[in-house]
């Protein structure tokens, strides 16, 4: 399969989705944009979107103003809105992907964090519905919060749609070594940041993730799947 990207909305396990990938086949993953910093921690694949690489990680359409290739298979990686939305916050913040904010001085109140939120969550549903709805594209759903629960399974299942066979060795020694030096640590800034959430916002981010989900199973049912 040529150009197949994995697509999520920014902070919601990508890098570390494709750390996991590059552990268990030895394969470099591609990216449509290049960050400097992923680079030189291993992310050779950086700013490459060609047939040398695995998979090529990609926002679009949120961030990119075209795909610059025409995809038959894409995996759509998703996450909760509101975890994806602290943890950007925090990569915002700090200007790194494994930094944590401090709360103080960082001109953020109930209001500012609200706006930001209604904001993004337009952006994220926008995304999630585009590659749901494309036809033409056979699409692996994959939740974060089930990667983080079993790896081995759902990477197994990664693993299958991109058609590649891993020994089992290979896939323990992916699981042992599977937090990777871009995962951030938990942190009790994001609890006040879950405090701040006004009920609108809160009743908004239900609605869509519930919209979204319904779109996935619908997908599944389409296709067969469970």
């Amino acid at each position: 399969m040529k150009h197949l990207p994995v697509t999520s909305y920014p902070s919601s396990g990508n890098t570390w989705l494709r750390h996991l990938i590059q552990q268990a086949t030895g394969f470099y993953t591609g990216c449509q944009y290049s960050d400097p910093e992923l680079k030189a921690k291993g992310f050779l694949g950086e700013g490459i979107w060609n047939d040398s690489c695995l998979t090529i990680k990609t926002h679009y359409p949120y961030i990119t103003d075209n795909l610059q290739f025409k995809p038959t298979h894409a995996i759509v990686l998703i996450r909760s809105p509101l975890d994806a939305f602290k943890s950007e916050f925090h990569r915002a913040i700090t200007g790194t992907h494994t930094g944590v904010a401090k709360f103080n001085g960082t001109g953020i109140d109930e209001s500012k964090w609200n706006t930001y939120i209604q904001t993004n969550l337009t952006g994220w549903d926008m995304l999630y519905s585009y590659w749901l709805r494309k036809e033409e594209v056979k699409i692996h759903v994959i939740q974060y919060e089930k990667l983080v629960k079993s790896i081995n399974g759902e990477l197994t299942n990664v693993l299958q749609f991109l058609q590649i066979n891993v020994s089992e060795k290979d896939m323990e020694c992916t699981v042992r070594n599977s937090e990777g030096v871009f995962h951030r640590k938990k942190s009790g800034h994001k609890d006040i940041l879950d405090k701040l959430v006004g009920e609108m916002a809160r009743k908004r981010l239900h609605r869509i993730y519930s919209k979204v989900m319904n779109m996935i199973n619908q997908k599944h049912s389409n296709n067969g799947q469970e």
